[in-house]
């Protein structure tokens, strides 16, 4: 079972294009992305002839991304075998065969694509339970075009574009507001592109959190030295860890998903007997007796019981069921 299968927040190590099909480095990425605490790990899937045309400058460089679908069936395998979960970016039919063949959990319409009806329409058809949605770059209309094309599937409308690196400012994280009222019952999530050297790259996505994202996604990379595509963004692998525990702790200090002003925590409950003021016996009283102003005081009692009175009122003309020393608190089990 993938670590995904427990719900909450959904850490993705984002590898894109960064596995160079050169060697097989898929795997090790996948072994370091679940030794670092990912949810899951991405890929983009890409094929010549289904993204760029022939004459654009990145056309080699796509075609020799190209894995055969045997391989991925082995990165399938052992993303299955480490407990996550593995996602891919499609571009077309092909990728989108494969990603179902080898049973990817969630397939990303990238940003190059929200607009691409005939690819929407067939990942509407496609086995894949999960889509992800890039809002990079995408207006309103688009998106909400794009998701009523995807029906009965699992989405995920995620905000984040990649500028080699992305400024902090750029981020707008705010949006995730407005991108909640467009589609308030689909899930939110934030791709971050914070440059790799800059410390806000470990903790920016917290932020994402607290504003409702339940996604987010990190670029991965073996090591800064190899410089792999998109290695401006990425965390080396124990730097990623690291990003892993804060994301943990900012969902953890969210406490529960409840937005009742009074909900408390066990801790703040236990802070809340002991802080308040508790109705005590102001002397000694015998049992039997009918409590009157002059019986009782308000003062902090040590170790109160959890039924102990906080108002003087709840304990005013009620009559207590045995004796009661001075100072000693009154709790609703004591009052008849």
């Amino acid at each position: 079972m993938t670590r995904i299968a427990d719900a909450g927040l959904t850490i993705v190590a984002e590898v894109a294009q960064g596995y160079r099909a050169d060697w097989a480095k898929e795997l090790a990425l996948v072994d370091l992305a679940a030794a670092a605490g990912a949810d899951a790990i991405k890929f983009q899937l890409l094929h010549g002839g289904e993204l760029l045309t022939a004459d654009h400058p990145l056309c080699g460089h796509v075609e020799s991304l190209e894995l055969a679908p045997e391989r991925w069936a082995d990165v399938a395998d052992r993303a299955a075998s480490e407990g996550i979960a593995l996602f891919v970016d499609v571009f077309g039919r092909r990728g989108l065969e494969i990603a179902a063949e080898v049973g990817s959990a969630a397939v990303k319409v990238h940003a190059s694509d929200m607009l691409n009806e005939p690819l929407l329409r067939e990942i509407a058809t496609s086995p894949v339970p999960r889509v992800l949605l890039s809002a990079g770059g995408a207006e309103a209309g688009e998106i909400e075009e794009a998701a009523a094309l995807l029906p009965g599937k699992q989405l995920t409308l995620i905000l984040g574009f990649q500028a080699y690196p992305t400024t902090i400012e750029d981020n707008a994280l705010r949006r995730l507001s407005g991108l909640h009222a467009l589609l308030p019952e689909t899930e939110l999530g934030f791709a971050d592109h914070t440059a790799q050297e800059d410390p806000v790259a470990l903790w920016l996505p917290g932020l994402a959190v607290a504003l409702g994202a339940t996604y987010v996604e990190k670029h991965l990379t073996m090591a800064q030295v190899l410089q792999d595509p998109d290695h401006q963004s990425a965390l080396d692998p124990d730097r990623f860890a690291g990003f892993v525990a804060n994301m943990r702790a900012a969902e953890a200090a969210l406490g529960s998903s409840s937005t009742r002003a009074d909900e408390m925590s066990e801790a703040e409950a236990a802070y809340r007997l002991g802080m308040k003021r508790h109705v005590v016996a102001a002397d000694d009283l015998k049992g039997g007796t009918r409590l009157e102003p002059e019986h009782l005081a308000l003062m902090r009692a040590p170790e109160p019981p959890a039924d102990v009175l906080l108002r003087l009122d709840d304990a005013l003309g009620r009559v207590l069921d045995g004796d009661a020393p001075k100072d000693s608190p009154l709790g609703e089990s004591r009052l008849r």
